[in-house]
């Protein structure tokens, strides 16, 4: 790999693997169901997605962090359920562990949830109607709870988040982890979705300000527009670049790699909230509507920001971040 980003090889092969994704989760999907991805789970399996970090000891691939970032950018683009790479960070961050239950969630018969807590102190896990453990982001760890029970569905979470959310109720922990290194890939993990999203939305936005013509021209002619692309060009463009950075540095175990980690998560998830609003207003009255996907990058924008804490918790972790760190 070179010095900040990753190689044209890298990026090449999570290119194949990940070739049927906009057949397998296309944007219309979630006009039915919400996106847990329960249709098309077992095929998703059998494309090897949920072995890609793990060892090869419990049947995984032992791909890197650069390009387990990759695949997050990828299905990021697709609003795929963050319980898809919830569960290939499992299996990796159990293998030492638990490596029966890495096992099981590298070949797809188990699943993992990423969770948070709300304000009122709740374990709340995304689309957790299948799962068997929930991975939790905490200030300065990580904690893997096996989930006990089925919990509530929190009311009016499909219309508003395009995803089931319920309380959980979980059992005693499963792991427990305060190494810096495992919260930084758990941070450019969600950072790659968050970027992922930024840029489809960028890219939904051109695409329709090609289209849409007011006063005898397409709306893109008209420099607020222009403006507007732009700003959601460079915001994307800043997320994924930081995203490959900070992967590169992780699997170097550079100095710095904590420290970018953090920002990337910080970078990404205000590009991906921030071009979303964009990508609605260019839609004008349409991206409001149901029938349009623009509504559904934001709801999915802000389902991550809840799942790392959200936005000022963020922040504090890159603040908090101790530049002698190592990974």
């Amino acid at each position: 790999m070179s010095a900040l980003s990753p190689t044209a090889e890298q990026r090449a092969l999570v290119e194949d693997l990940l070739r049927p994704l906009p057949q397998l989760l296309p944007h219309s999907r979630l006009q039915n169901a919400p996106a847990g991805e329960s249709e098309t789970w077992q095929a998703m399996a059998d494309l090897g997605w949920f072995a890609a970090a793990a060892s090869d000891h419990v049947g995984g691939a032992g791909l890197s962090i650069v390009e387990c970032a990759l695949m997050g950018l990828g299905l990021g683009r697709q609003l795929a359920s963050p319980n898809v790479v919830a569960t290939l960070f499992a299996a990796r961050l159990l293998q030492a562990a638990a490596p029966d239950i890495a096992a099981a969630l590298a070949c797809g018969e188990q699943r993992a949830a990423l969770g948070f807590r709300s304000n009122v102190g709740d374990l709340v896990a995304a689309d957790a109607g299948e799962v068997q453990l929930i991975v939790a982001l905490g200030e300065q760890g990580l904690t893997v709870f096996t989930r006990e029970a089925e919990g509530a569905l929190l009311h009016d979470a499909r219309r508003l988040w395009a995803s089931e959310l319920e309380t959980a109720r979980a059992a005693p922990t499963l792991l427990e982890v305060d190494g810096a290194g495992e919260l930084a890939e758990a941070q450019v993990l969600l950072a790659s979705q968050a970027a992922g999203l930024a840029a489809v939305a960028r890219d939904a936005a051109v695409d329709y300000a090609k289209i849409r013509t007011q006063f005898g021209q397409p709306i893109g002619a008209f420099q607020a527009v222009k403006h507007r692309c732009a700003d959601m060009a460079m915001r994307a463009l800043a997320a994924e670049d930081l995203v490959g950075f900070a992967a590169v540095a992780l699997a170097d175990r550079r100095k710095e790699a904590v420290l970018l980690a953090a920002s990337a998560l910080n970078v990404a998830l205000r590009a991906a909230l921030l071009n979303a609003a964009s990508n609605i207003q260019i839609h004008g009255g349409i991206g409001f509507s149901e029938e349009c996907d623009a509504h559904r990058f934001l709801k999915r924008a802000r389902l991550l920001e809840a799942i790392a804490g959200g936005s000022a918790a963020v922040r504090r972790r890159v603040l908090a971040v101790d530049a002698s760190q190592s990974v």
